[in-house]
Formats: structure tokens, C-alpha cells, sequence
């Protein structure tokens, strides 16, 4: 501590207050400068979305009056706009986004049915507007759309409009998700197997579904899977029923079934597994083995034995990277028995681009857990997989363990995808929506793996995490005091005046509680 004293006093009587305010201003406009034009470049660049439906047209589907006007205009009646008012801007959002997914999803979507899509979701974003008669006339409506897609046997609505509706209603609808219409969605899912697509789609709209109706919906699904049998050449295949609720169960907000219940249903899987079983539903059944922590080593260990089968069979080519990364996570998590050429097989083709955001930390652990030379065979591609797609990761404690990985390993990642531009991780970490969800724990950990790693950080990152952490001083420990400033002395860092403070701040709170 003494030695850290004596190296800011000496830093700071080399430089006066206004020559670090000078050179901070400096540096401050050279970096709104290089962003600028930064960002003139990729405006002229051809965009990676050209493909995608535009907001203009999704603004226009969701958003319309009677008349064909748009919303956007000049403050109009309820009864003008149709009771539709748009109230909540993460609603508008991710009814947006998912009524974008749909259109793009379903091939050949045809006019009539992007409004039925846009109606659907419409009256969601004038709930609060709505009467109780209307809510629960638009309620049934829905669910009356389910229910004759189960008996005209067409195609399914697409997962995302369904997945942002159940949890629009099972998070402010109350009431109205009663349990007839929890039946109705039980139904729906068992005859599609579309309970994984609508959680996975409710979480990619950074909603949820609420714990409580994900379990009645699961107790339900599960009475159904096991009255049914086989079903031998109707429906469904039973196998691919379980590993559809297994996977959907154990994936959302919360655990949707019971122990006893998951592991009742791992036993009836081995039984009805025949023809229809692939590699996607064996990885779904030992994904859930490992999420529900199951005393099932056997069944998991002859599950991955198929799925390894089927996988040479069809010449390394037959999973996608999420298959794959869920069967090595459950190999390392459960200390299943595993030959070097198996893993190293797995490894060959697992994409990386394919394994969802939440799950790329968790991969990567996994995978030098079974041997250090093959976490370094893909850390450099799921790190860049991982700073892509950072905002879409849901915990604030990613990024600080994903640096930590990295350091332990040794791997220097390149400056672009970790500090350069606004999708990178430090800027999404440090961004002002995170600011109240980091722990002094986590910014520790974070200037920490930083220190290790032998990459320049930029000034500007550093002055926000001592800003962030000053303001956790009273919830820290002295042993993260002391690491947090051993951490910031490896740094080659000129604080600016205001740091200085906030250091010295720090260095007296560690003082007063030594």
C-alpha cells in the first residue's frame, strides 16, 4: 500500500492538475473524433441487414390506424388510433422485433398474413387503454387462434409471435391467463413440440415467461406426454415430446418441473426412443439431465454414446454448434467418462456461431475443463462470438468472467472486440444501463483480468470503472480494496484530476477500515 502511496504522490507532482486536464480533453476529443468518422465509414459500408424487413414496414403494420395513418403523426384519439397506443418502449420493441421475426422466419409471408401477425400483437400495446371486457374478448381471440391451428392442422403460428404474447399475458395480464387457457397452451405445444422455440423466443425478446405459468404449463404438458404412450403413428413422436419439454423446462426463468417428474420423464424417453429420435432431442435430454442436476450417470452416458454414433454417421456434419456445446457441458459438469479422440471429434465441428449468446462462457469453461489445449483451440473464436453478441447476454457478470477465463488462460484478445466501438464488451459492461448492476466484486474482477491481460486499455474505460467503484465503497471488502489498486498500478494509466480523487478516495476508505 505504502509502495502504491508513493507512486501516485510521485505521478502527481510530475504532472499538475491542468496539464492532466489538458491531456484528458485532449484525448477526449481525439476519441470523439476517430469515433465520428468511425461511424462515417460504416454508414457508407453496405449494411449486414439489407436483408431484413425494414422498421418503416413494421411501423406501418403494427402501428396503423382505420385510415392506413401511422401513429408517429400528430396526438390522436383512442377512438381515432383504434385503441392503439403504444406505451412502453421495451413493448414496442420486442413487439417489433417479434413481429420481424415472423415475416422473416415464415418464407413466403404473404400480406394477409403480416396483419394477422401485426394484429395479434397490436392490442398488447394499448393494454392499459383497454377495458376489461376487451381485454379478456382479445384474450380468447388468441387463444381461439390456437386452438384452430390444433384442429385445421395448419401451420403453427410462428414461435415468436406466440412467445411474446404468453409472456405479455403471464406477466401483466393477470387473471385472464386462467387455467383454460393455460390447457389451450399446453395443448398447442404438446401437438406442435414448439414449447423450446416459445421460451428461446421469449428470452431473444429479452422478455420472460413468468415462472408460475412456464410450471402449470410444463405439470400440464407432462400429463399429457404421459397419458398419450408412443402414439405410434400419430402425432408426434413421444420421444421428441419429452426432449421438447425436458429442454423448454429447464431453459426458462425458472425450472419448470419437479426432480421426480424430470427424472420420471428420462426414464420414459429411454423407453419410447426409437426412428424419430435425433441427435437434437438426445442433446436436449442430457443438457436437461445436467440442468436438473439427475442421478441419471447411465442414462446420459448411453444418450451421449448415441448421439456421438449419429454424429459419425453423418460424417461430423449432422449437429448444429448448440447440440454439440450442450453435450460437452453435460460431459464436463457430470465427469462423464469420455475418450480424447470423442471430445476432440466434438470439437471438429462444433460452429461457434451457432451456440446461443448466455452460453458461450459456459462452453468455453466446459471445454478446458476437459483438456487446456482445446480451450485454446476455440477461444479466439468464441470470444468473437461472445463480443458480438454482448448485449444480448442477460447476466451483468459475464463479461468480468469472461476476461477472467481469458487471463487465467493466457489469451490476448484483440483491442476492436474488446474495448473498440459501442458492441464491444467493455463498452456494453461499463454502459449506463449496467451501471447499477455490477457488483464491486465484478468491477474487481474485471480491472483485475485486465491488468493480466496484455492488451492497452483505453483511459476512458479505466476512469469508469473507478468511477463505478468509488461508488461501491461501502459494500466492499478490504482484500478487493487492496486487489482493485494492485490491479490499477499494473496498468500503464494517467489518471485524470477526477480519478485522482476518486483514487485517493478509495486509498483512504482502505486506510480507515485497515
Amino acid at each position: 500500500m505504502a509502495s502504491l502511496r508513493a507512486a501516485l504522490s510521485v505521478r502527481m507532482r510530475m504532472s499538475s492538475a491542468s496539464e492532466i486536464m489538458r491531456r484528458s480533453l485532449h484525448a477526449a476529443e481525439t476519441a470523439s473524433t476517430s469515433s465520428t468518422f468511425k461511424d462515417d465509414l460504416d454508414e457508407k459500408k453496405p449494411s449486414a441487414r439489407n436483408h431484413r424487413v425494414s422498421d418503416r414496414t413494421l411501423d406501418e403494420l403494427l402501428f396503423q390506424t382505420k385510415g392506413g395513418q401511422s401513429l408517429s403523426g400528430r396526438a390522436r384519439s383512442l377512438q381515432e388510433v383504434g385503441m392503439v397506443v403504444p406505451q412502453n418502449r421495451m413493448d414496442k420493441r420486442a413487439a417489433r422485433e417479434a413481429l420481424r421475426r415472423a415475416i422473416e422466419c415464415d418464407t413466403g409471408t404473404g400480406k394477409r398474413k403480416k396483419e394477422e401477425y401485426a394484429s395479434l400483437l397490436r392490442w398488447t400495446l394499448g393494454w392499459r387503454d383497454l377495458r376489461s371486457v376487451a381485454r379478456a374478448e382479445v384474450v380468447r381471440g388468441f387463444f381461439a387462434r390456437l386452438e384452430g391451428d390444433r384442429h385445421d392442422q395448419t401451420e403453427p403460428l410462428n414461435a415468436a409471435i406466440v412467445a411474446y404474447v404468453v409472456s405479455f399475458l403471464s406477466t401483466k395480464g393477470g387473471a385472464l391467463l386462467g387455467d383454460q387457457e393455460i390447457r389451450k397452451l399446453a395443448r398447442y405445444v404438446y401437438e406442435h413440440g414448439c414449447l423450446s422455440d416459445v421460451v428461446a423466443g421469449a428470452e431473444a425478446l429479452e422478455r420472460e415467461i413468468s415462472p408460475s405459468a412456464l410450471q402449470t404449463v410444463c405439470e400440464r404438458y407432462v400429463d399429457l406426454v404421459l397419458a398419450s404412450g408412443d402414439r405410434s403413428g400419430a402425432g408426434l413422436p413421444a420421444a421428441v415430446n419429452i426432449a421438447d419439454l425436458l429442454h423448454g423446462a429447464s431453459t426458462g426463468s425458472g425450472q419448470g418441473l419437479a426432480s421426480e417428474s424430470a427424472g420420471e420423464l428420462v426414464r420414459a424417453f429411454s423407453q419410447f426412443r426409437g426412428e424419430g429420435c435425433g441427435t437434437r432431442e438426445l442433446s436436449r435430454v442430457v443438457g436437461s439431465i445436467e440442468a436438473f442436476d439427475l442421478d441419471a450417470r447411465v442414462e446420459a452416458e448411453a444418450l451421449v454414446g448415441d448421439f456421438l454414433g449419429l454424429l459419425r454417421a453423418a460424417g461430423g456434419a449432422g449437429a448444429p454448434g448448440d447440440e454439440i456445446a450442450r453435450v460437452l457441458r453435460a460431459i464436463a459438469s457430470m465427469s462423464l467418462p469420455y475418450k480424447y479422440d470423442d471430445v476432440e471429434f466434438l470439437i471438429g465441428g462444433l460452429r461457434v456461431a451457432q451456440i446461443p449468446p448466455r452460453e458461450l462462457l459456459s462452453t468455453l469453461q466446459a471445454i478446458r475443463k476437459l483438456n487446456w489445449k482445446f480451450g485454446h483451440q476455440v477461444i479466439e473464436d468464441v470470444f468473437g462470438a461472445f463480443a458480438a453478441k454482448v448485449k444480448q447476454t442477460r447476466r451483468a457478470g459475464e463479461v468480468p468472467e469472461m476476461l477472467s477465463t481469458m487471463a487465467e488462460m493466457g489469451y490476448n484478445p484483440l483491442k476492436i472486440p474488446l474495448q473498440r466501438g459501442r458492441r464491444s464488451c467493455l463498452s456494453h459492461q461499463l454502459s449506463y444501463q449496467q451501471r447499477f448492476k455490477l457488483t464491486s466484486a465484478q468491477l474487481v474482477t474485471t480491472i483485475h483480468s485486465l491488468s493480466l491481460l496484455e492488451t492497452d486499455v483505453e483511459e476512458a474505460y479505466i476512469d469508469k470503472i473507478v468511477t463505478y467503484f468509488s461508488k461501491k465503497l461501502h459494500g466492499a471488502e478490504n482484500q478487493e480494496l487492496a486487489t482493485f489498486l494492485r490491479s490499477l498500478a499494473r496498468l500503464n494509466f494517467k489518471p485524470s484530476a477526477s480519478t485522482l480523487l476518486l483514487l485517493g478516495r478509495i486509498d483512504k476508505h482502505l486506510e480507515k477500515n485497515l
